[in-house]
């Protein structure tokens, strides 16, 4: 039963939990959240960069925007390879 647990699967094949899928869902829009959050950071420093300012540099906006991007690829990936249990029964 630990094992079970610190792997994290169910017995015999069930399932996933509804609340294993709803965490999945709360880290993606975390990480949708700092993407955006970064995203903007960069923007923000990159109008400081054209503006003269001069503790402004090229490597801030970059690193900003690499991480932004990665922020926002592992989000897109966790969308991607979600645990998905199987299909509900159709009314037909």
């Amino acid at each position: 039963m630990v094992k079970q647990a610190i792997s994290g699967k169910g017995r015999r094949g069930a399932p996933p939990l509804p609340r294993q899928r709803g965490a999945l869902r709360v880290v993606q829009l975390t990480l949708l959240g700092l993407a955006i959050f970064l995203g903007n950071l960069a923007y923000l420093a990159w109008s400081n960069y054209g503006g003269g300012d001069p503790n402004t540099g090229v490597e801030q906006v970059v690193a900003l925007s690499v991480a932004a991007l990665g922020s926002l690829a592992g989000c897109l990936w966790m969308g991607f390879s979600t645990v998905r249990g199987p299909q509900p029964p159709s009314f037909d």
